[in-house]
């Protein structure tokens, strides 16, 4: 709970805890009215506080009125206050944690057309990196909701949510700077590409990816366009939405989601080959003989997981594949039979694999040629390895 939201609500809850008792004040109304302008005037209107913001209304009317204000009007604004406490309590307007690298980061955003494998794509994508960012530059950060209400409408959609849910996130920002320029402390820095998971956007994973670059890594990001994202919006356009799959027959949807992951992977392979373009020597790119694409490595989640294993398999250039609690049913057979020939390190949380997951997980780990390391993570859950975790933590600590 931010300070203009205690300094409303915290006063608000007082005074209609003591109107309960018989104990009213004539110009008690005049704290939450005053309250309230102060909280929406500085930080804007919250849906977390919309009942607070009527039962101030009610008061007020009521007093500007000349009535007195019924028992159990008393009794349903002192309910109103408390609800839009716990709201703004459970779901505050977060902020991500600070960076622990000794790196500033930078953020850009770009597109990519091609063709790989006979499929024409065209993808968004992303870059967290080093940058030089003197304190008192013209460089702001980042916004989390790249798109505006459209990406929080993919989220909500993806959810099966309203999207008011996500109207407070709007202004969140990471901890990157926009088109801030390359760090020069460094004449090289090691890139990797992080695949997003189902219903993610290229921005999904920001903690992580912009908690990497601190350290000194470079990480690309491209919004898969297989349908799998939560919105993708073209720049001539075209909205796409999560597209689920149109069978419930279980043979039907590894069809599906297999195509999907060799997208995917065609997708991961078109980035790699943007990165190749800005490392050449004489490229406009400040990337330009900047990346050691030699020691490239790809890190996924959940689905993303999927495609970081299948695209490992399937690309003799990636050094090392990090999977995220990975969803193993898009992947293919062969993947599973024959294992990767990279080092595997899988990273688990608690609560989120099942029994068949778990043996094709067991057989990946069991037939890979390199060492495979696995973790798992006590007391976590699936989307604690996302920025969910940071922007309903404490609705996650109660599930």
């Amino acid at each position: 709970m931010k300070a203009f939201e205690a300094a409303y609500l915290l006063p608000s809850l007082s005074v209609g805890l003591l109107s309960l008792f018989g104990y009213q004040h004539e110009f008690s109304w005049l704290l939450g009215f005053l309250g309230c302008a102060i909280q929406v005037a500085r930080a804007g209107p919250r849906w977390q506080l919309y009942l607070a913001y009527f039962a101030t209304a009610v008061e007020v009317l009521c007093v500007v009125s000349g009535i007195k204000v019924p028992f159990f009007v008393v009794v349903l604004c002192f309910i109103a206050f408390l609800v839009s406490s716990v709201l703004a309590f459970l779901l505050p307007v977060p902020k991500f944690p600070k960076l622990t690298g000794p790196f500033r980061v930078g953020y850009k955003e770009f597109f990519l057309s091609g063709k790989i494998n006979g499929m024409t794509l065209q993808n968004n994508a992303c870059v967290w990196y080093p940058a030089d960012v003197p304190k008192g530059s013209k460089y702001v950060k980042a916004k989390w909701l790249v798109d505006g209400h459209l990406t929080g409408q993919g989220y909500a959609r993806y959810g099966k949510v309203p999207l008011f849910l996500f109207n407070h996130l709007i202004d969140v920002r990471m901890r990157a700077y926009l088109n801030a320029p390359l760090s020069s402390e460094s004449p090289d820095f090691v890139p990797l590409i992080f695949s997003h998971g189902m219903g993610g956007m290229r921005t999904a994973y920001t903690s992580i990816c912009q908690e990497l670059a601190s350290y000194g890594y470079v990480v690309f990001v491209t919004e898969h366009n297989d349908g799998s994202a939560g919105v993708t919006r073209l720049p001539d356009g075209t909205v796409k939405f999560y597209t689920p799959p149109a069978s419930a027959v279980t043979a039907e949807q590894k069809v599906f989601r297999n195509a999907q992951v060799q997208q995917r992977v065609a997708e991961v392979r078109l980035l790699l080959q943007y990165m190749d373009d800005c490392n050449r020597k004489g490229s406009t790119s400040e990337f330009s003989g900047k990346l050691q694409m030699d020691k490239v490595s790809i890190v996924g989640h959940s689905f993303g997981a999927a495609t970081a294993i299948e695209a490992a398999f399937e690309e003799p250039r990636f050094n090392i594949c990090t999977a995220m609690d990975p969803w193993l049913f898009p992947v293919s057979s062969k993947v599973i039979e024959e294992g990767l020939s990279v080092p595997l390190l899988v990273i688990n949380t608690d609560k989120f694999h099942w029994p068949t997951n778990l043996e094709a997980l067991h057989r990946l780990q069991d037939n890979c040629k390199k060492d495979v390391r696995s973790i798992r993570i006590k007391d976590t859950h699936h989307m604690n390895q996302g920025d969910i975790a940071i922007f309903a933590e404490r609705v996650l600590k109660l599930v």
